[in-house]
C-alpha cells in the first residue's frame, strides 16, 4: 500500500527584498512627514518662550522704573570705579561720561565711594583694576545690568548670578552676605535671568568723539574712530535667546558677536535721553554707532538700529525696545523697514522673524 504523507507548507525565511524596500519606503515617508511637524512644534515652543521672555523683561523694566522713580534706564553707559574722576573737577572724556554720571546720580543721589576706596561695578573683573576700572556697556549688557543688578559668579556652582542692587544709597554694588558682603536688603533683581543663558560676548569698541574726523552721521564705523576695546567691556553679561542653532534662511555673514546660527542676545534700546549718539535714536538721522554697535546685520557692515514706525518716530515711542533675532538668528537693520504696526513689511527676508516687545507677532507677519 502506498502511504500518503501530509504536505506541510514551506515556511518562509523572512521578507523578500521587495517587501523590505516597501517597508523602508513607507518608514521614510513617515519620517519625512514627522520631522517637519517636530521642527514646527519645537520652533513654536521656542517662539512662545521668547515672547514670554520679552513680556517678562518688559514687566521688569516697569518694576525697575517704579523702584527708582526714573522714566527709563539707558541702553549705553560708561561705568567708572573711580567716582573721584567727576568730583575732582577733571573734565570728562566725552559726553557719554557726562550723561552716564548724571544718570547714576539720578538713581542713587548719595552715590559715593567708600573713604579712600572706589565703587566696584564689576566684581567679576579678575584683573583687579581698582579705581582704574572703566566699563562701557552696550544695550544687551545694560538690559542685564539694570534688571539684574550686581553680577557675580556663584561660588558653589560657578554659574553667573544677578543679585540685585544693595539698599545702600552710597554703594548699590555692595555684595550680599552669601557672597562675602554685608548688605542683605536688595532692590531687584527685576527679572529672573536663567544662569545657563547668561553669556560674556565680545563687544566692539566705542566712538572716540574727540577724533577730529569723527562724524556721527557719517559712513559705517571705521576702526580709527574707535577707542581701544578694553577687556573690561566684555565682562558684563548678555542674555541669550532660546533659539538653538538654525540656518533656515538668510545670508551667511560674520556677526561681531561671533554667534552665527546659534543663540543670539536680546538687545535693548531706549528712546529717552539726549539728542546725540548715546542712549537715543536721534531725530532726523541714524547714529553711526548707536547703542548696540556689536550687533550687526549680516556681513557686519551696519550696526543694528532701533525700529521706527515712520520717519523718525521710535516704535514704542518714548519707551524702549527689546529685540531678539528670532529663529533665523539674524538681526534686521532697524529703521522704518518693518512698516509700523499697520503698514507693510519691506525689510529683508532674513529679518522678518525678529521678535520685539512692541509687536505681538514676528515683524514680517502683518
Amino acid at each position: 500500500m502506498f502511504s500518503i504523507r501530509p504536505i506541510h507548507p514551506r515556511r518562509r525565511g523572512g521578507f523578500t527584498l521587495v517587501e523590505l524596500l516597501v517597508v523602508i519606503t513607507i518608514i521614510g515617508i513617515l519620517i519625512g512627514l514627522l520631522i517637519p511637524a517636530v521642527q514646527y512644534a519645537r520652533h513654536s515652543i521656542q517662539t512662545v518662550k521668547a515672547r514670554n521672555d520679552l513680556d517678562q523683561m518688559g514687566q521688569g523694566v516697569a518694576a525697575y522704573k517704579t523702584a527708582f522713580n526714573v522714566p527709563y534706564f539707558p541702553s549705553k553707559i560708561r561705568l567708572r570705579n573711580n567716582l573721584g574722576y567727576y568730583s575732582n573737577g577733571q573734565p570728562t572724556q566725552d559726553m557719554l561720561d557726562d550723561e552716564s554720571f548724571k544718570y547714576l546720580k539720578r538713581v542713587w543721589p548719595r552715590l559715593a565711594a567708600p573713604p579712600g576706596g572706589f565703587i566696584n561695578w564689576c566684581p567679576n573683573d579678575q584683573s583687579n583694576p581698582g579705581a582704574n576700572g572703566v566699563y562701557v556697556l552696550e544695550g544687551d549688557q545694560c538690559l542685564v545690568f539694570f534688571l539684574g543688578g550686581v553680577q557675580v559668579n556663584d561660588p558653589t556652582t560657578g554659574l553667573p548670578s544677578c543679585q540685585g542692587f544693595a539698599k545702600d544709597p552710597r554703594n548699590p554694588m555692595a555684595l550680599p552676605p552669601q557672597f562675602g558682603g554685608t548688605i542683605a536688603a536688595r532692590d531687584g533683581p527685576f527679572y529672573d535671568f536663567e544662569a545657563a543663558r547668561l553669556a560674556l560676548l565680545p563687544h566692539n569698541g566705542f566712538p572716540n568723539v574727540n577724533n577730529p574726523n569723527y562724524n556721527p552721521n557719517g559712513p559705517p564705523p571705521q576702526s580709527q574712530f574707535l577707542l581701544s576695546n578694553a577687556a573690561g567691556n566684555n565682562l558684563f553679561y548678555a542674555f541669550l535667546d532660546v533659539f538653538a542653532g538654525s540656518s533656515q534662511s538668510g545670508p551667511n555673514g560674520p556677526f561681531a558677536y561671533g554667534r552665527n546660527n546659534g543663540p543670539m542676545p536680546y538687545i535693548y534700546f531706549t528712546a529717552t535721553d539726549r539728542g546725540n549718539d548715546y542712549n537715543v535714536y536721534p531725530p532726523g538721522g541714524s547714529p553711526t554707532f548707536g547703542d548696540c554697535p556689536s550687533a550687526t546685520i549680516p556681513g557686519g557692515s551696519q550696526a543694528v538700529l532701533p525700529y521706527l514706525d515712520s520717519g523718525t518716530r521710535f516704535s514704542a515711542d518714548k519707551s524702549f525696545q527689546i529685540i531678539t533675532a528670532g529663529r533665523d538668528g539674524y538681526f534686521g537693520p532697524g529703521g522704518a523697514s518693518w512698516g509700523g504696526p499697520t503698514g507693510t513689511y519691506s525689510g529683508p527676508t532674513y529679518a522678518a522673524g525678529n521678535l520685539t516687545n512692541f509687536f505681538p507677532r514676528k515683524l514680517g507677519d502683518k
